[in-house]
């Protein structure tokens, strides 16, 4: 199957397994319940597929956002449960080469920033602490992080793509003079 006809049966398998989880999940009405209430749950509603963003395709998974927050479905189908869930917004999910690992931008802290964390879930890992946006394109063959910031170009609208080790460290920019939304691939034998 091609990407695209696999991103459209996750967003219908995705809007089908979320509405599943949102069953579980108490309904809040004028933001009154407070957080673990036990609220009866509107089994009527179902997310609007629309909300469904940002998808990325492994081998056995597809993660998504949902609601600003990352989810996991099985390729073939299924329940979406969800990753993470912190506060503040995840976006531009990504998974790594060998599909164990999930890179995303998350905005904690009143900025954008890259993070990485197991596709089990768990805490996640800060990779950069720039104090202007990232937004991740990719994962690197080498399993490195590829992304474009405005934060060292000295101005404002000069986009520029850098690649970091997944653990953090110091970018290293691409030889390009500027760029955004990019993709490396492997190199031919």
């Amino acid at each position: 199957m091609t990407k695209r006809m696999l991103c459209s049966l996750f967003l219908f398998s995705a809007s089908c397994g979320l509405a599943a989880c949102a069953q579980d999940k108490p309904a809040v009405r004028d933001g009154a319940a407070p957080r673990g209430a036990a609220v009866a749950a509107d089994t009527s509603h179902r997310p609007h597929a629309g909300m469904l963003r940002y998808p990325d395709v492994s081998a056995m998974q597809i993660v998504f956002v949902y609601a600003n927050d990352l989810w996991v479905v099985p390729r073939e189908g299924g329940v979406a449960t969800p990753l993470a869930s912190p506060p503040g917004a995840e976006s531009f999910p990504r998974f790594s080469p060998d599909g164990r690992t999930i890179a995303f931008v998350g905005n904690y802290e009143g900025n954008r920033d890259l993070y990485t964390m197991p596709v089990e879930g768990g805490i996640p890992t800060r990779v950069t602490y720039h104090p202007a946006g990232e937004t991740l394109c990719d994962w690197t063959p080498d399993g490195k992080l590829l992304y474009f910031t405005n934060g060292f170009a000295g101005l404002q609208r000069q986009m520029q793509l850098f690649t970091t080790s997944a653990t953090g460290g110091l970018p290293t920019s691409l030889p390009v003079p500027y760029g955004a939304n990019a993709s490396i691939s492997r190199a031919s034998p």
